[in-house]
């Protein structure tokens, strides 16, 4: 099946992601602007049975051989989540990235206990706020988000290579420093003419960085209509048909690219003997700590952070 895919950038470098259960392309929103801001032209598909992808039959094969169909070979980074990381870890030697990236994946469906059965998944689809409690940080990390939100974060479309920093601000103010011998004259230049020369177009205030910037409420009711719309678009039938695939270990003998594998701290899905496991076959390991399945969405400067090395 040839899957819906949104393209972001124009880069010269490729990244392709693939997204877990129950949500789709939209999941990268934060992630997009970071990779077009890095020189990439990002691709992110809709797995069959969700987001405006096709429908039909379900099997951890079938997922794999759609982004085999619809992908370009030899991205230089290809990430997936959960049940994303599952269907790429099945089509990355002939898919040939040079990079990958499995975010806490499901290659036990089962879980790192045995005990979980994707069936369950389809409680969210008849009760939606149980995915919000089930998911949301914690507020004292919701807190320390809201500290880090600086002028870096702007609006999703305003995140580009052109993003104002406050080191660029810094740059645009003349110095001391910057007053060399050439550029000093008898009439030695003042707080009062830099300021009347300068254009104050040319000087963002505080208030409209403010204006630009999503603060952290915003972030978040952005989030939840993300999920909440992939939620309505999910076929709750692809939990229910992987419920006959929970007892197989996809876990790959081996790392066939250069490979890393990003673990939630606690994690349901890879345990910590799983994790010593992937290091013998070849996987780097880094484990995200206090952090929900979902870290890309849940714990993004985090998961970002994780990422150093890789992107």
């Amino acid at each position: 099946m040839r899957l819906h895919t949104q393209e972001w950038g124009t880069g010269d470098r490729l990244a392709v992601l693939v997204h877990g259960i129950m949500t789709d392309h939209r999941t990268w929103h934060e992630l997009a602007p970071v990779l077009t801001g890095r020189g990439y032209r990002v691709l992110a598909v809709d797995l069959r049975g969700h987001g405006a992808s096709g429908r039909g039959a379900y099997a951890p094969a079938l997922f794999a051989e759609d982004l085999l169909e619809t992908l370009p070979r030899h991205p230089e980074l290809a990430l997936g989540h959960s049940l994303g990381a599952l269907a790429l870890a099945l089509a990355v030697e002939e898919l040939a990235p040079a990079r990958a990236v499995y975010s806490e994946p499901a290659w036990r469906l089962s879980g790192s206990e045995g005990g979980l059965d994707p069936a369950f998944f389809t409680l969210f689809k008849r009760s939606p706020e149980l995915l919000t409690s089930f998911s949301r940080p914690r507020d004292d990390a919701a807190a320390e988000g809201a500290e880090r939100l600086t002028t870096e974060r702007l609006t999703t479309e305003q995140l580009t290579t052109e993003r104002l920093t406050v080191e660029h601000l810094g740059a645009e103010r003349p110095t001391a420093e910057g007053l060399t011998a050439e550029r000093l004259t008898t009439e030695r230049p003042t707080a009062e003419r830099l300021t009347t020369e300068r254009p104050t177009a040319e000087r963002p205030t505080a208030e409209r960085l403010t204006a630009q910037r999503l603060t952290v409420e915003q972030l978040a009711a952005q989030r939840l209509t993300f999920e909440r719309l992939a939620l309505d678009a999910w076929d709750e039938n692809t939990a229910l048909a992987l419920s006959a695939h929970r007892l197989v270990d996809h876990t790959p003998e081996k790392a066939v690219v250069p490979s890393l594998v990003q673990v939630s701290d606690p994690s349901m899905l890879v345990s910590a003997q799983g994790r010593v496991e992937l290091g013998r076959r070849g996987f780097e390991v880094r484990t995200v700590p206090d952090a929900p399945h979902a870290i890309h969405r849940d714990r993004f400067d985090a998961f970002v952070e994780s990422l150093s090395g890789w992107l």
